[in-house]
């Protein structure tokens, strides 16, 4: 079932050849992503961002709908996860909140 897009929605085809990118484009430090939010990443062991993460952290920080298709296993739901966790963050920095 299509759903339906408004003018403002992003559409992410992870799956098109387009969707590939170089290695050390995929570095967490190409983004602007909070420093406690790198630390987290980095401690899990990820210093690097699957492509259809970097297509979506910046539409998703926009604030931006995304639609996105990819295949299972492409790292979706982080890429869904990092614009709204590095917004959380910012938002309670910026409130002076550090808990």
């Amino acid at each position: 079932r299509e759903a339906a897009l408004d003018a403002d929605d992003a559409v992410v085809d992870a799956a098109a050849p387009a969707a590939a990118a170089a290695a050390d484009s995929l570095s967490t430090s190409n983004y602007e992503l909070h420093p406690e939010l790198v630390a987290g990443l980095e401690a899990a062991g990820v210093g690097a961002l699957f492509p259809v993460q970097a297509q979506t952290f910046e539409l998703g920080s926009s604030g931006r709908d995304i639609f996105v298709r990819s295949r299972t296993g492409s790292g979706k739901t982080l890429g869904f996860a990092l614009p709204i966790t590095d917004g959380i963050l910012r938002e309670r920095e910026a409130r002076g909140n550090t808990r």
